[in-house]
């Protein structure tokens, strides 16, 4: 429900390429007050937690996976505000296998499907990259906020 209001970003093509980020850093202000922030970082010997959560009621983190193992991404450990006792998160049900996902986009292609990714999603999406893309380029926060579509008044 919360719409983006600015992006800052810093991106950088370190050491595999000069023409591809290897590092990238972003952080989006939206309108409920919350921040997002994501990192990427290809060149680190030091892997970071994969996801690493904050909010009202605490942290939860999942482990690295040089493997890019899915189900070592999805064990998440929560951590309460209140510095209760750290648990482990019940891990959420599988999504779709990698066939059914292909299956989908080839019934979308040909018509006898809906498509994964409905277009207004697209559009955000890719104003935020390019709003990114701009703030590295530049060296400040990029307004958004009437830039996005369905924007809430």
């Amino acid at each position: 429900p919360a719409r983006p209001l600015r992006v800052f970003a810093q991106l950088r093509g370190n050491v595999w390429t000069n023409d591809c980020d290897d590092f990238a850093r972003i952080v989006i202000d939206f309108d409920n007050g919350c921040v997002g922030l994501c990192e990427i970082n290809t060149t680190t010997t030091r892997p970071l937690p994969r996801w690493h959560l904050d909010g009202t009621n605490g942290s939860a983190s999942a482990p690295p996976s040089a493997a890019f193992d899915t189900r070592q991404w999805a064990r998440l450990a929560f951590t309460p505000a209140d510095n209760t006792a750290a648990r482990d998160l019940p891990v959420a049900p599988a999504g779709l296998s990698e066939s059914a996902i292909w299956d989908g986009f080839a019934a979308a292609c040909r018509g006898a499907g809906p498509p994964a990714v409905e277009v207004d999603s697209v559009l955000v999406t890719t104003r935020l990259l390019d709003a990114a893309r701009q703030s590295s380029a530049e060296g400040k926060a990029i307004d958004v906020h009437g830039a996005l579509p369905g924007r809430r008044e």
